[in-house]
C-alpha cells in the first residue's frame, strides 16, 4: 500500500471513529456498585456424610453449572449489568468459586439460572474437558422431554457394612431461581441492597446431602439411602448402581405416608415453597421426588436462605 493510500485511510477511519463516539448517548446514571457471586459447598459434599438409616455416602463427582446472575429493575432497583454466561464448577472442591460478577444500584430483587452450559460458558478448576463434553451433549428424560445438555453430574458411593452402592445421575432440567429472601426476626427481607461503588458478595451453598432427604417410617424427616439401595436391590437389576431409572420404581407413598407431601410443602426450612408455587404435582415416586424437588432444593441463596425455582427456564434466546 502506498504511503498516500495509508494516510487516506487513517483519515477515514479517525473520523469513522469519532462520528461513532459522537452518537453514544451520554450515560448521566449515578454509578453502580458491583455484587461478585460466588458458589461453594459444604462439609456433607467435600468429605461425605452418614446418613439416619446407617448409609455412608461419599460424592465422586459434583458437577454444576450455575449463572445468568442478575438484577430486576423496578422499585428502587437499577440493574446496569447482568451475566450472560454458565460457570460449569466442581463443588467438590473446598472454598467459594466466582460464578458471576454484576452490577446494579438501590434493592434489587436477585436472580439467577441452574442451566446446561453452551460453548462461551466459563469453566471452573478441578473440570475437565470430558466433564464439560458431558454436560454439554445433548439428550431427553422423563422430566426434560425437549433435547438439552445437562446442568448437573452427581455421582457417589453408598456403603454399610459389607454393603456397596454407587450412583452416577444426570440433570437436564434447567430451573429458575428468582425471590430471594434470607428468614430472619424481621421477617423475609428479599433483595440485594447496593450503594454507588459498593463491593458486595453473594454465595450460592450448595447442599448435596439433600438429595437424599425423606422421612422414615414415623414421618421424621432425615437422611436416607435404604430406599435407594432398594431400587437397585429389589425392584432394579442389582448390578450395585442405583439408577435414576430404578428409583421411579420406588414410590414415595411407602416411604412414610404423607412425608413425601410434608417435604414437598416446606415444612423442612431447606426446601421452602418453591414446588407448590412453581406448579410441580406433588412426586409420587423417588425419582420424581429427587430429580424435580431434592436436586433443585440444594442451591441455598446466601448460605442459608431460599429462593423460588422454576423449571424449564433457560439462558434467554436459546
Amino acid at each position: 500500500m502506498s504511503t498516500a493510500r495509508r494516510i487516506f485511510c487513517c483519515v477515514l477511519l479517525s473520523l469513522a471513529t469519532q462520528g461513532s463516539l459522537g452518537c453514544l448517548p451520554k450515560d448521566d446514571r449515578p454509578p453502580p456498585g458491583s455484587l461478585l457471586v460466588t458458589a461453594s459447598s459444604d462439609a456433607a459434599v467435600q468429605q461425605g456424610f452418614d446418613t439416619t438409616d446407617g448409609w455412608h455416602i461419599r460424592f465422586t463427582k459434583f458437577i454444576v453449572s450455575p449463572g445468568h446472575s442478575g438484577f430486576y429493575n423496578g422499585g428502587s432497583c437499577t440493574s446496569y449489568s447482568n451475566a450472560g454466561y454458565e460457570k460449569v464448577l466442581n463443588v467438590l472442591q473446598p472454598g467459594s468459586q466466582k460464578v458471576n460478577l454484576i452490577y446494579g444500584l438501590g434493592t434489587c430483587n436477585f436472580r439467577f439460572l441452574l442451566t446446561f452450559p453452551r460453548t462461551d460458558a466459563l469453566v471452573g478448576d478441578g473440570v475437565s474437558a470430558e466433564d464439560v463434553l458431558l454436560m454439554q451433549t445433548a439428550g431427553t428424560d422423563r422430566f426434560q422431554t425437549t433435547i438439552s445438555g445437562a446442568n448437573g453430574t452427581i455421582a457417589g458411593i453408598a456403603t454399610k457394612l459389607s454393603q456397596t452402592k454407587t450412583f452416577t445421575w444426570l440433570f437436564r432440567q434447567s430451573w429458575s431461581y428468582a425471590n430471594c429472601f434470607i428468614e430472619s426476626d424481621a421477617g423475609l427481607p428479599m433483595g440485594v441492597q447496593l450503594g454507588a461503588y459498593e463491593a458486595g458478595t453473594l454465595d450460592i451453598m450448595v447442599r448435596g446431602e439433600q438429595l437424599f432427604q425423606n422421612v422414615d417410617s414415623s414421618n421424621r424427616i432425615g437422611l436416607l439411602f435404604e430406599p435407594m439401595a432398594q431400587a437397585d436391590s429389589t425392584y432394579g437389576n442389582n448390578d450395585g448402581d442405583v439408577t435414576l431409572d430404578e428409583l421411579s420404581k420406588v414410590q414415595t407413598n411407602g416411604l412414610g405416608g404423607l412425608g413425601t407431601s410434608a417435604l414437598f410443602g416446606g415444612n423442612d426450612a431447606g426446601l421452602g415453597g418453591f414446588g407448590s408455587d412453581a406448579g410441580i404435582p406433588i412426586p409420587t415416586d423417588l425419582e420424581a421426588l429427587v430429580y424435580e424437588v431434592l436436586y433443585p432444593s440444594m442451591f441455598h441463596y446466601g448460605d442459608v436462605g431460599q429462593c423460588q425455582a422454576v423449571p424449564g427456564r433457560s439462558r434467554g434466546g436459546d
